[in-house]
């Protein structure tokens, strides 16, 4: 049997201390989970020998017709032959991959459940969408959701209530609280103009939250896919993914302070002149497109070519000249009208650090910097860094809420989260799980610091936190 020891881990991420690593060394070392990942390890080990065996088979006849046809006795056809032997690995590698899918796809399934309960018995999880609560219009009122007309996919839910010991407000505990049993079935949040695609195979049903006593904070979490509706030249309808990424609430319960103003935190993207650049010539494109479309007749020529060449002769100059001066003249316009939309609500920070990490939005000015001060900024600067820097994040706060949003898409890194897959080996496989575990427990470390600072207090110490 494997033994895997994650000790090495807690030089890399400081966030685990030596419980956590004996807690993760005893669960992974357990003989019924290690022989569930002994399993993919040996379809991975029976895929590679296969894919030996191809590659062998297929390299002696291709060196054998390259010698023949060019020899080796020059540099260039020893690099093209190299070339040659590494295009069709990565070929192979990516046709045997293909058709020997991963027949373990349900391992998660299988695993979290145990695991969520063996980190806290009051960690609820469901592969479904048994403890989705809340509605997304939130999100896509503070910019971390794109609009969109379909959910397609809603799982891995998760519901935690820790509970805070009253005479000691440091330390968080969740020993004592359990779920209320036999509770109502509730509908689904997701808004009545919103299609539901996403099938839910474990028949499981939503309980009511219930608040309990002593817990300063809830967390929810679950991921989900949505997609956006649109029309092809014959008008059939069509869907594209738009969102796809983990979701997490944090409700601070009896909080003595809100956000009396939301407030929210997106990626730093704007001051990207590159990427900006792009927009701006991808919307000038679409008003082109538009502009010839609508000016098109059902017989005859263009409208729109007429009306340019008419101009062009009426102020005598060439027809490309005067063209490239309207689209320039365009670009400004509406490179101007972009950034002006783009930076409405945009509040400037004093954090040269913050403001490279993310863009903040808010209707008020004051209240935004009452709330973001050097402390607050800094939880959440460490929070994104704390795992990985190349996750990323986005936050929206609102009222005694904060939501946070893990992106799949456009990530600088591709997550596949939890995702257990016969390329990996044990202990990357394993490591899907631990990610988890890391980042459940960055979330509670968060909540549990603002809470103390920031919601349970009349008043807020604007110091930096060392």
């Amino acid at each position: 049997m494997v033994k895997i020891d994650f000790s090495t881990l807690q030089s890399k991420y400081p966030l685990l201390n030596s419980g956590d690593i004996s807690f993760l060394n005893k669960y992974f070392g357990n003989p019924e989970i290690v022989s569930k990942f002994e399993e993919i390890e040996k379809y991975r080990k029976k895929k590679l020998i296969v894919f030996y065996i191809i590659w062998i088979i297929i390299f002696f006849p291709i060196y054998a017709l390259f010698n023949r046809d060019f020899g080796f006795q020059h540099a260039i056809n020893i690099f093209m032959f190299l070339l040659l032997i590494s295009g069709t690995l990565f070929l192979l590698y990516k046709i045997l991959w293909f058709f020997m899918d991963s027949p373990f796809s349900d391992l998660k399934q299988t695993i979290l459940p145990g695991f969520a309960w063996a980190i806290n018995k009051d960690l609820k999880y469901s592969p479904g969408k048994k403890y989705y609560f809340w509605e997304e219009w939130i999100l896509e009122y503070g910019k971390l959701l794109d609009r969109f007309d379909r959910i397609d996919l809603v799982e891995d839910s998760i519901f935690f209530e820790p509970v805070i010991n009253t005479s000691n407000k440091n330390t968080v505990q969740s020993d004592n609280v359990q779920l209320q049993e036999n509770i109502p079935v509730v509908t689904s949040s997701a808004t009545s103009w919103i299609e539901y695609q996403a099938d839910d195979t474990t028949n499981e049903e939503q309980p009511e939250k219930v608040i309990k006593e002593n817990v300063p904070f809830t967390i929810e979490w679950y991921e989900i896919k949505t997609s956006e509706k649109h029309k092809d030249k014959n008008w059939n309808e069509y869907y594209t993914v738009n969102n796809h990424c983990y979701l997490l609430k944090i409700t601070f319960n009896n909080a003595r302070r809100r956000f009396e103003e939301w407030i929210s935190l997106l990626r730093d993207i704007n001051d990207n002149l590159i990427l900006k650049s792009f927009k701006v010539l991808w919307i000038d494109f679409a008003i082109i497109a538009w502009y010839f479309y609508l000016t098109q007749p059902k017989h005859g020529d263009n409208l729109g070519i007429q009306l340019i060449l008419y101009l062009a002769w009426l102020i005598n100059v060439p027809v490309g000249v005067f063209c490239i001066t309207i689209f320039i003249v365009m670009y400004i316009i509406t490179y101007q009208i972009y950034t002006k939309l783009i930076n409405k609500n945009r509040v400037k920070t004093e954090n040269t650090q913050f403001e490279k990490e993310f863009d903040v939005y808010c209707e008020d000015q004051v209240k935004s910097r009452e709330v973001l001060t050097p402390s607050f900024m800094y939880r959440i600067y460490d929070f994104v860094n704390k795992i990985d820097a190349r996750r990323v994040y986005e936050f929206y706060f609102s009222d005694n809420s904060m939501y946070i949003k893990l992106n799949f898409l456009n990530s600088r890194k591709t997550l596949n989260y939890l995702e257990v897959s016969s390329k990996l080996s044990i202990k990357e496989n394993m490591m899907l799980f631990v990610n988890f575990y890391l980042e459940l427990k960055n979330v509670t470390v968060l909540a549990h610091d603002l809470w103390l600072e920031y919601f349970d207090k009349d008043t807020f110490e604007n110091t930096i936190i060392k």
